[in-house]
């Protein structure tokens, strides 16, 4: 009986077993299912991986590209529409269906996914740029050729010049070198030893160094005597932003001398690790200098210290915990927001760089990520200060594109634009002007009177080019390329001056500095041994002056690896005035807001050329960079009339207009003409009112 009985158990639990082993397997299948059905396309077979970092989302694309209901109507009116009336899709189709074959179906491919159509107009841009970049570098390479001819040229005159006996001889005539126009050269003069000058009472542009023709001698003459009067003055209207190092600590110290023309300074320091389970910590802390800080605060009480953050290093595994979990992201956000709690008295907030390190992440979920943290960074107030976020963004389309930039506008602070580092196989410039102008114009602010928040990436660096003596491939580079900074580049101009030569380019409006080849009998004319791309006076200018151009500031980095933080400059641009406000229509006095302060004045003080002179109506025109302004009742003024149409002018007078819709107008006090415009910034003769009180300049 016993036997029975175990035996009808034994076989209940397995008949049992059976049945509970398919009710496991049907539900993993229906789980499955269900997977596939939620992140599957069901027409083209495409999970939901496939529209990662892409501009159309998933849920976009099976609900308006790939809506399987709209296959289902497109398959019912097939059936029910008049087949004399097919179109030849519609043929097409009903023909497939009635062999039961779905090729018509698009499987494993959609056009949502077909970028081609938006990089079209960027990879346009870039081939054009790319072209005048080879065009430059082929510019750089003929000039040397020539100068090294030259030079062979000028070294055989002077042998013969000094051979016995050929003192009363004619030398030899040199031919004539007939060089690329586009780029201007200074030589190096004869070699001597430079000390650098003490700083002075003058700024570099009194002092006429921000010049086209450059030579070493200036560069190292110079290279260390800042303005020493300039030291708390602002001349750069816009949000400063510096960048400082601790492998270049030249940066603390310029921080510190500097500290009153800075709004932002951004120790690099910190990093952001999870460290387990919804578990996050900042690494770098060692780093932090408090009393640095504190000196800084005390010679410049607006500054924001706001350290950069960067993500870098981490796993796969963490970065797949964070997209996939909002708990993780919740947990990311506060543990900034701890992190600047505690350090509250210290840092005012943060710049982000996290671009570069989760790029091929979905896009949508990283912005969210990006806004959590200024949420929660937001809700921190110490003494009625707002914390902020600044978010450092790649100049590439591919990591952020002007859609982001929409999306992230207000929950961000600000927006450092890396415009630096153009791609260059070859040895060309770090950024040339017209493609700085091209990213930057990517991320232009709303039309409002909110702060600036836009930075311009200025780069106080440059890349040192040296020839490859024998490339063992074919497709090997001519040049190899490394970074060089400020005093590297300094110390190659005190060994090398002799032999350089620093050219300036007009169409990327940068310089370079060249050491030619030595002719051999294989090769008479060879390349440049060494080219260097390093910024100059006259590029960091033209750079402030797109910035102020744009109404954007700028972001260095940085600080320690340069030397021209005195060249920030003030210039009154036309296209400025015309945000100006009367206060009333009765009255005279005017309102223009920068950087959300609003500023009153009268009168203004303008710079440019004169481009037209009518003395019949009394008026003459000038123009800069950004418009054209009028300038009435000029014979008022004692030799007015001796202006030249081209004359570099600069005018003091009240602002009558600025609502028409090709010039402002203004009624002339003072005018004073030069014969030339390669100053672009002139002492002015008489005494001008701070903007304070009445001028605006």
């Amino acid at each position: 009986m016993m036997f029975f009985f175990i035996v009808i158990i034994i076989t209940l639990n397995l008949i049992f077993g059976v049945i509970i082993d398919n009710f496991a397997d049907l539900r993993t299948e229906k789980q499955r299912n269900d997977e596939i059905l939620r992140n599957t396309c069901f027409i083209c077979g495409l999970d939901r991986k496939s529209f990662d970092n892409k501009h159309v989302t998933f849920e976009d694309h099976i609900r308006k590209v790939h809506n399987m209901w709209n296959y289902v109507y497109f398959m019912v009116l097939i059936h029910v529409k008049d087949p004399t009336e097919y179109t030849g899709p519609e043929s097409y189709v009903h023909e497939m269906i009635e062999q039961k074959n779905l090729d018509w179906f698009p499987r494993m491919r959609t056009s949502s996914l077909n970028t081609q159509e938006d990089k079209t107009k960027e990879d346009e841009d870039n081939r054009i740029l790319r072209t005048q970049m080879e065009s430059a570098n082929q510019a750089i390479k003929t000039l040397a050729m020539e100068l090294a001819e030259l030079q062979k040229l000028v070294t055989e005159s002077r042998a013969q010049k000094h051979r016995p006996g050929s003192r009363k001889s004619p030398a030899r005539p040199t031919e004539k070198v007939t060089s690329t126009p586009s780029p201007s050269v200074q030589p190096s003069p004869p070699p001597s030893t430079y000390e650098s000058l003490p700083p002075t009472k003058t700024n570099v542009l009194k002092r006429n160094l921000v010049e086209e023709n450059i030579n070493s001698q200036s560069i190292l003459e110079n290279h260390q005597s800042y303005c020493s009067t300039c030291l708390e003055t602002r001349e750069f209207n816009n949000p400063t932003l510096v960048y400082i190092t601790p492998w270049n600590s030249h940066g603390y110290d310029i921080a510190k001398k500097f500290a009153k023309k800075f709004d932002y300074i951004s120790p690099v320091w910190l990093r952001i690790k999870r460290t387990g389970f919804e578990k996050y910590t900042f690494e770098g802390i060692h780093d932090i200098d408090k009393k640095w800080i504190e000196t800084l605060k005390e010679k410049n009480s607006n500054v924001h210290i706001v350290p950069r953050v960067t993500f870098e290093n981490w796993s796969v595994d963490d970065i797949h915990a964070l997209f996939q979990s909002e708990n993780e992201k919740q947990q990311l956000a506060s543990t900034f927001a701890k992190f600047l709690d505690e350090y509250t008295n210290l840092f005012d907030g943060y710049v982000l760089e996290i671009l570069v390190q989760f790029r091929g992440a979905s896009k949508p979920t990283l912005n969210h990520i990006i806004s959590d943290i200024a949420e929660r960074v937001h809700q921190l107030d110490s003494q009625g200060k707002k914390k902020e976020i600044i978010l450092a963004v790649p100049p590439y389309e591919e990591l952020f594109d002007n859609n982001d930039f929409e999306m992230l506008y207000e929950h961000l602070d600000g927006f450092s634009i890396m415009t630096y580092d153009f791609p260059n196989r070859e040895p060309g410039p770090v950024a040339p002007l017209e493609w700085v102008k091209m990213t930057m114009e990517k991320f232009s602010m709303p039309e409002s009177e909110n702060p600036i928040k836009v930075f311009l990436g200025l780069n106080f660096y440059g890349y040192r080019y040296d020839r490859v003596d024998s490339p063992t491939k074919k497709d090997q580079q001519q040049y190899g390329m490394k970074p060089i900074i400020g005093r590297d580049y300094v110390e190659f101009l005190r060994k090398s001056h002799p032999k350089s030569m620093i050219i300036y380019d007009p169409r990327t409006h940068e310089h370079a500095t060249v050491i030619h080849g030595r002719p051999t009998k294989q090769q008479q004319n060879p390349l440049p041994e060494t080219i260097i791309f390093y910024p100059s006076l006259k590029s960091i200018y033209k750079r402030l002056e797109l910035a102020t151009q744009l109404n954007v500031g700028i972001a260095i980095w940085d600080g320690g690896q340069g030397q021209f933080i005195d060249t920030f400059w003030r210039k009154s641009f036309i296209g400025d005035l015309r945000r100006a406000r009367k206060i009333s229509e009765d009255d005279t006095q005017w309102t223009i807001i920068y950087n959300g302060k609003t500023h009153k004045f009268q009168f203004v003080w303008l710079q440019g050329i004169c481009v037209k002179i009518d003395k019949i109506a009394d008026l003459m025109i000038i123009e800069d960079a950004t418009g054209q302004a009028e300038i009435q009742n000029c014979s008022r003024i004692e030799d007015a009339w001796s202006t030249n149409e081209g004359d570099y002018t600069i005018i003091a007078g009240k602002l009558l207009n600025t609502t028409l819709s090709d010039h402002i107008i203004v009624d002339a006090y003072k005018i004073q003409y030069f014969k030339t415009s390669s100053k672009h910034e002139l002492n002015w003769p008489f005494e001008v009112v701070d903007i304070s009180q009445r001028v605006y300049h």
